[in-house]
């Protein structure tokens, strides 16, 4: 047990870049279905492949009358999608252009110049803006009235608002590619889940070329797009110095790509620029537990604390842990761990490992087992799976071999 434990510190080098503002990063959904693509010369793509010639009066009118569909999906702070239908609506200024329901997995899809059946399809139900909202569409200029068919909705924005969530307003900064704009995944958080610290005051200062390129960074990152992402990253904090979202967020590319030191330069970056801002003191722990400095790593856990004393639930509780029981501070770890245990950890299933090592040299073998098989249930593929279910049969077996003992239990599939 204790030479398998030894790999638990390796293995953070895997979640070092999971140290971000969101701790229950959303594994990464499987597309939604696209669209039928738009015929040659058509849609966003202008007179793409068109070898006719047309008036550029009648090519404009041609354009805007193909749909522009406008799609995402909706997660919650776990990952997953909401039990509660969800309303969207795509807004321009004041104006509604339209409103939708996301299906049971949390995807949406927007269809404009489709008339009043725009959203039947994508599981979406239309929840039928009125008829003044729809006409126009279809008119030269652009959606609703909105700049042009290629760039009309580039400054609208997708609108969530649903009973106990904080509302969610996500603007639309890339022009369509092939009909179609993707806003990506969007987390929903309960009011009251989002601690101070956990989103940096200088973010609303922030100009919107270097929004826009933070925005695109992110999309990358989460993509495992490192290259792409860390340009645009490095765009945004050049435009923005004290952008300390965008200089975690660029630590945690160069951390995803194994330069450590331009890592732990960003995340101090970015603590320069906003020191109330938590995500980059959990980053840079993760950093300083992966190089076995373990004091470090719990100095910097302890600032983000201070900020956020919720934050250790979670990756930063996970830290704690780990670097405690390092330190041969059992209790400590112990707390630490069953506090990282108590928020999401998809990125963390080996925490139940250190756990089960603490509670087998306190011969707690009952509450052994019950992190084993927690470990088993969240990381069946595991690294540490045959392990404890190996374990997991032995303490059956010992307990069956008890005089008046109840019988193997059987191994959580």
């Amino acid at each position: 047990m204790n030479r398998s434990l030894s790999r638990i510190v390796s293995l953070t080098g895997l979640v070092v870049w999971m140290a971000s503002s969101s701790w229950a990063q959303a594994p990464s959904p499987s597309p939604a279905p696209a669209p039928q693509p738009a015929q040659p010369g058509a849609g966003a793509g202008g007179n793409r492949g068109n070898t006719g010639q047309q008036e550029p009066s009648q090519q404009q009118g041609r354009d805007t009358q193909l749909p522009l569909f406008v799609e995402g999906q909706i997660v919650d702070e776990n990952g997953k999608s909401p039990s509660d239908p969800v309303s969207v609506k795509l807004t321009c200024g004041v104006r509604t252009l339209q409103t939708v329901r996301a299906d049971i997995k949390g995807y949406f899809r927007f269809a404009l110049g489709m008339g009043t059946q725009a959203n039947t399809d994508f599981s979406a139900a239309d929840e039928a803006p009125p008829q003044s909202m729809l006409t126009g569409m279809n008119v030269q200029g652009g959606y609703g009235g909105f700049g042009t068919a290629s760039a009309g909705l580039t400054g609208c924005d997708v609108r969530i608002s649903m009973p106990g969530y904080v509302p969610l307003d996500v603007p639309i900064t890339d022009p369509a590619s092939l009909g179609m704009i993707d806003v990506g995944v969007l987390e929903l958080r309960r009011v009251g889940s989002v601690a101070a610290g956990s989103v940096s005051a200088t973010a609303l200062l922030v100009p919107n070329n270097a929004r826009k390129e933070y925005e695109q960074g992110l999309k990358d990152l989460r993509s495992n797009r490192l290259p792409q992402a860390t340009q645009h990253l490095m765009r945004a904090v050049g435009a923005y110095d004290k952008y300390a979202a965008a200089w975690n967020e660029l630590g945690r590319a160069y951390a995803a790509g194994r330069d450590m030191p331009k890592a732990r330069e960003a995340y101090e970056k970015a603590i320069v620029a906003d020191p109330k801002f938590a995500p980059p003191y959990v980053s840079l722990g993760a950093l300083q537990l992966e190089a076995q400095d373990y004091e470090g790593a719990l100095d910097s856990i302890s600032k983000a604390v201070a900020i956020d004393p919720t934050i250790t639930e979670g990756l930063a509780g996970y830290i704690q842990g780990v670097a405690n029981f390092r330190l041969n501070r059992m209790d400590a770890a112990q707390e630490s761990l069953l506090q990282a245990e108590n928020g999401p950890h998809p990125s963390t299933p080996q925490l139940h490992v250190l756990l089960v090592e603490l509670y087998l040299r306190k011969q707690d073998s009952a509450a052994a087992a019950a992190h084993m098989r927690a470990y088993i249930k969240e990381a069946p593929q595991g690294s540490f799976a045959v392990q404890m279910r190996q374990r997991l049969t032995e303490i059956g077996q010992a307990a069956a071999n008890q005089p008046g003992g109840p019988g193997p239990r059987p191994v959580a599939p």
